[in-house]
């Protein structure tokens, strides 16, 4: 029997993060603009819905995870189906896995709201997902009912919460009350607008079979990253001592429809693509093989922010303490040399200031043929948000241009490897 997710739409509803000092990062994505909403605390865990344009993170704070109580010891009411089940980094992890060599910190639950949970839930066990919890209902009473379902993902420690709020009318999540920050200036327009793409950091050679799971069980479809991006090999950087390999997948609307990544990103905002990244072996530093080895397993390396003004956004965001990596100089004399970048009217000195990279993707047709308007995109890295070379966010712009540039993934991989061979010197130091 085949089980397809063929005209099901499929939304991301929020991320969720594990943290252990839930304030500090609180703190560092207020810097980001990102606004508390709503709250739940029961038992040892606090958790804070923050919400920036359409783009959620739900930040949860598992307190003492040291002594293995951060999900026995669980609040009544979840236990009496009135609230959804804590979940935490190693709830996905086989036995056989060591749950401590997992890092407490951990972006490991991506929830989508799919427009028919039950043939969603259906298609995902008919292709062999693993489900952790069965399609269930919580109702809240004046605040209406929701349905959900969590399964395993094909990656690491990662899991999909499936849900059903077509019927739920509460702050947030069953168990959560809004909250008016005041710390806030609430009369500032978000910056960031939407989740543009998430980067899913693999196990080297284990690229196409993570892929595979999310075309089977999600229903998600191939698209090319750029035109050097191979059907069979991928989108391939290489330095001298070290490598990476990108592929991409993104929801069948898009790809049925024929749109392209910046296109959907318009329409349907809530519908980022997935991004998948695995190294490629060599001696060299490598921070796909630092990211598995800090994290302890596969996840979410990346999320991608969209906003519509890059430059407002990152001097925003630094006049609030948010730190971003620098390219190297040498990446903007070599934009400065290319004549398409030169008819942008973009500033380079306002960009290497701000430590944003811009690229035409010259590789391919990047003038609009209509309008004779040449097509780009600029992005922007911030610092790991915890304490180890892990999750980061990224903050991106596209002019009329899908897909990601080759002189970006290149610079970012140059920029990144700089960074983390500076931090290491100063570990060395210390």
């Amino acid at each position: 029997m085949t089980f397809s997710l063929e005209m099901v739409g499929l939304a991301v509803h929020h991320i969720q993060l594990a943290v252990t000092h839930g304030p500090v990062i609180l703190a560092k994505l207020k810097q980001a603009g990102f606004k508390i909403f709503a709250q739940s605390s029961y038992s040892n865990v606090r958790q804070w819905a923050m919400q920036s344009g359409t783009a959620r993170l739900l930040v949860t704070e598992m307190m003492n995870p040291e002594n293995g109580q951060s999900h026995q010891n669980v609040d009544r009411k979840i236990l009496n189906g009135q609230h959804l089940p804590i979940l935490d980094p190693s709830i996905a992890l086989p036995q056989s896995v060591c749950k401590n060599s997992i890092s407490s910190h951990s972006v490991f639950n991506i929830a989508f709201e799919p427009s028919d949970i039950e043939k969603t839930l259906d298609v995902a066990r008919g292709n062999g997902a693993d489900i952790l919890y069965d399609l269930r209902t919580i109702d809240e009473g004046g605040s209406g009912f929701l349905r959900y379902a969590v399964i395993k993902s094909g990656l690491g420690n990662m899991v999909h919460t499936l849900l059903d709020t077509s019927q739920y009318r509460g702050a947030f999540l069953p168990g959560f009350t809004n909250v008016i920050d005041d710390q806030l200036d609430h009369s500032k327009e978000s910056h960031v607008t939407h989740f543009d793409h998430v980067t899913l950091a693999c196990r080297e050679g284990t690229i196409n079979e993570t892929m595979s799971w999310y075309e089977r069980c999600l229903g998600m479809k191939r698209f090319s990253i750029n035109r050097n991006d191979d059907e069979e090999q991928g989108m391939v950087v290489k330095e001298t001592s070290s490598g990476l390999r990108l592929k991409a997948l993104e929801y069948w609307r898009c790809s049925e429809q024929g749109l392209s990544l910046t296109e959907s990103s318009q329409t349907d905002p809530d519908k980022p693509a997935f991004v998948f990244a695995e190294a490629i072996s060599g001696p060299g530093p490598n921070q796909i093989k630092t990211f598995l080895k800090e994290h302890g397993c596969e996840g979410v390396q990346h999320v991608g922010l969209y906003t519509p003004n890059i430059c407002s956004a990152v001097s925003c965001m630094k006049s609030a303490g948010l730190s971003f990596i620098s390219p190297p100089v040498e990446y903007y004399r070599e934009l400065a040399q290319q004549q398409e970048v030169r008819k942008l009217g973009e500033s380079l000195q306002h960009l290497q200031e701000l430590s944003i990279l811009l690229d035409t993707e010259e590789d391919s047709d990047c003038r609009d043929i209509e309008s004779d308007r040449i097509r780009y995109l600029m992005q922007v890295f911030g610092e790991p948000l915890f304490n180890n070379d892990t999750f980061f966010l990224e903050l991106i712009q596209r002019e009329g241009l899908g897909g990601f540039g080759a002189g970006n993934i290149k610079a970012l991989w140059r920029a990144v490897a700089r960074h983390m061979a500076q931090n290491k010197a100063m570990i060395n130091s210390m």
